[in-house]
């Protein structure tokens, strides 16, 4: 189940097999933000049936989402790096 601060890839498009962080659940699509091209002010808008759930959620940044507190492209940014070095 997707929810804020999931990691997801993108199964299709021109940014396929990319990791993002759900910064917001639309009706069908999804605002997902890496921290470098789709920041947090410009997020991605990408339909659910073309991500993949990872099942991992980036708690500190899902966190902060959750409770309206300042997050940074930076913080974002090192999340997915820290993921993918997993």
């Amino acid at each position: 189940m997707i929810e804020i601060g999931s990691y997801v890839r993108s199964k299709q498009g021109r940014d396929k097999d990319n990791i993002y962080i759900v910064k917001g659940i639309l009706l069908k699509s999804v605002l997902l933000v890496d921290g470098n091209a789709k920041t947090l002010q410009k997020p991605k808008t990408k339909n659910i049936k073309h991500i993949e759930d990872l099942n991992i959620v980036a708690s500190k940044v899902a966190e902060k989402f959750k409770s309206n507190q300042k997050v940074f492209d930076a913080e974002v940014y090192s999340a997915i790096n820290k993921f993918k070095t997993k």
